[in-house]
């Protein structure tokens, strides 16, 4: 059920909706990071399996966005339902969805299922395979930020490309990040399961129904009920 919240309000009125006025003229020079990321084994138990570690380059770009130079995608600071008063500073409250209202307003990426071990944990191919290249519908809703509107939730791809950043840095690129704090991912899970989809999405799932789609930490990618509540975080590919 669609939560009452302003935003979600001014989504489904307008098809249009930002991140609150901010600063008429930004003036800020851009802030360039290298952090390194470590991406833990399936064996440690993290949600993925990609192990090691790699340099990242970053820019903070003064207007409420920062660039994975590495990885060629741009993110909004802080999640959606914040106002943004300039520079990285983001205040107010998150706005908390479904999964389903999330997917409907601002789009959904391929599915991508369990491990050939029957395990939580994703191989590689199947991280890749959740890219948005690969395939990805369009939501109802624009958001309207820092001069652009092409902002869409992020594939289990692109988050998998912000887990395991050092945590001391990693507060410079998204303020607003807590430790623990979860946020959806546009990729369903691919199983059979309980529950029918909206009809917007029965074409993705033909006759499968389940419950379940991934989201993100900032250690981890784990999967959840889509009738839970949790913000979102907006990107676009550079």
């Amino acid at each position: 059920m669609m939560i009452d919240n302003a935003f979600v309000e001014q989504a489904n009125r307008t098809n249009v909706t930002g991140f609150g006025g901010g600063p008429s003229c930004v003036r800020s020079e851009k802030l360039h990071l290298e952090l390194t990321h470590e991406l833990f084994t399936e064996g440690q138990k993290a949600y993925f399996n990609c192990g090691g570690e790699r340099r990242v380059a970053w820019t903070i770009n003064g207007d409420g966005t920062v660039t994975s130079e590495t990885d060629r995608l741009m993110w909004i600071q802080a999640p959606w339902g914040t106002r943004w008063e300039g520079g990285s500073t983001f205040v107010g409250e998150p706005c908390q969805l479904t999964w389903v209202d999330a997917a409907r307003l601002f789009g959904h990426g391929l599915l991508v299922g369990l491990s050939e071990s029957d395990t939580i944990a994703l191989s590689a191919s199947q991280i890749g395979s959740t890219s948005a290249s690969a395939g990805y519908s369009r939501g109802s809703c624009r958001i309207q930020f820092s001069g652009n509107e092409d902002w869409r939730l992020p594939t289990v791809a692109e988050w998998h490309t912000v887990i395991g950043l050092e945590w001391d840095k990693s507060q410079e690129i998204f303020p607003r990040w807590r430790s623990g704090e979860r946020y959806w991912i546009a990729t369903g899970r691919k199983e059979p399961g309980l529950e029918r989809y909206p009809d917007f999405l029965l074409h993705l799932f033909g006759k499968e129904r389940h419950p379940n789609a991934w989201l993100g930490e900032t250690s981890r990618i784990l999967d959840q009920n889509i009738t839970a509540q949790n913000p979102v975080m907006f990107v676009r590919t550079v």
